[in-house]
């Protein structure tokens, strides 16, 4: 775990992760707009700072700086209210990823009417609408990145480097040309 320390301004929230000599290959920054997410390799050692947000950011405009005893995250709040502390309570963070497992369960009509490559659209369409941010911009970047052929969930994989094309056992991949 990574510690920190934090304060704020009316217009931001500035976060100061507490971690010395790390170089920006070594450091992986997640900044949403309800959420921080740093994490730093150590050779095997894996550390991570995760902050659920009392408030929406403009996470667009988040900015951050290495440094060599810290990493500074600066953060423009949406509104310019005064924060009475930097993360949400457990209680709120709970109720809102309740689920309504009966919803879930029982299946949609539509879902039993398609077949084939239209179920397939489908079923990436509800991953798509139902993630959060973090898992729709791996999705968007694995998918352009790889030319179509790579479609990943996990930011953590594909944040900090280029995806590569990965064709189908038994094919493959060769660039179109005119």
């Amino acid at each position: 775990m990574i510690r920190h320390d934090w304060y704020q301004t009316d217009s931001h929230v500035v976060i100061a992760a507490l971690t010395k000599n790390c170089n920006k290959e070594d450091v992986v920054i997640d900044i949403l707009d309800d959420k921080v997410q740093v994490i730093r390799k150590e050779g095997d050692t894996t550390s991570e700072l995760t902050l659920h947000l009392y408030q929406p950011i403009k996470s667009q405009q988040a900015t951050y700086k290495i440094l060599s005893s810290k990493i500074e995250i600066k953060l423009p709040k949406q509104s310019g209210e005064r924060w009475p502390t930097l993360v949400k309570e457990k209680k709120d963070m709970i109720a809102k990823e309740q689920k309504n497992w009966d919803r879930i369960a029982a299946p949609a009509e539509d879902d039993e009417k398609s077949e084939g490559d239209a179920a397939l659209n489908q079923l990436f369409q509800k991953i798509y609408g139902d993630a959060d941010e973090s898992t729709k911009r791996a999705m968007n970047k694995s998918y352009s990145e790889s030319g179509g052929t790579v479609l990943s969930t996990n930011w953590g994989e594909v944040g900090s480097k280029k995806v590569d094309v990965k064709a189908p056992d038994g094919m493959e991949y060769k660039k179109w040309s005119e």
